[in-house]
């Protein structure tokens, strides 16, 4: 009878090890100043204090060498609609590692963040949580091309994310009509 409880611990173990996801890695060659600056959302993941947005754009500020200040703005309900303002602030855990961000909301809740791909030319990146729950697919215009948008998701699932449940702004070719 233990023989078979070790067999069932053993292969339950195995299976959920099988199915975890890779760690989300960040580029080697990810420049913490060349990222700065303003980033519009391209596609994302549900989350809260997203909600109703229809547009949304993002300004992250270098503090310091180690810190960061992000500052969101979302479009409420319409492309015309009031705009809302967010700040949160963030820091690199090691600067070994610049990509890898942990960002602080409403006080003392903090959420580890990585910058997982930016181009070479710093146009579009993406950012997510490696629990893979939060995405973020940016770029540096207003209105990628379709076929932008397209490699950006071919790269997001090739990470793990999920795209059956991905938002898109108003203006994009992909939203909802």
């Amino acid at each position: 009878m233990r023989y078979a409880t070790e067999v069932i611990f053993i292969t339950v173990f195995c299976l959920s090890c099988s199915s975890a996801k890779p760690a989300l890695t960040t580029p080697e060659h990810l420049n913490l100043d060349a990222f700065m600056g303003t980033w519009h959302e391209v596609a994302r993941l549900p989350l809260n204090f997203e909600n109703n947005c229809v547009a949304t754009s993002f300004l992250f500020r270098r503090k310091a060498p180690d810190a960061i200040r992000v500052e969101s703005f979302c479009w409420y309900k319409h492309i015309n609609g009031p705009m809302r303002k967010g700040v949160s602030n963030g820091y690199v855990k090691d600067m070994k590692y610049p990509g890898e961000l942990m960002v602080h909301f409403m006080g003392p809740i903090s959420y580890p963040y990585n910058v997982f791909y930016v181009a070479p030319d710093y146009k579009f990146a993406m950012l997510g949580s490696p629990d893979r729950r939060f995405l973020w697919i940016l770029s540096r215009t207003l209105s990628p091309s379709k076929t932008e948008i397209e490699h950006l998701i071919k790269l997001a699932k090739a990470n793990g994310f999920d795209d059956s449940n991905f938002i898109y702004p108003q203006e994009s070719p992909y939203a909802p009509q």
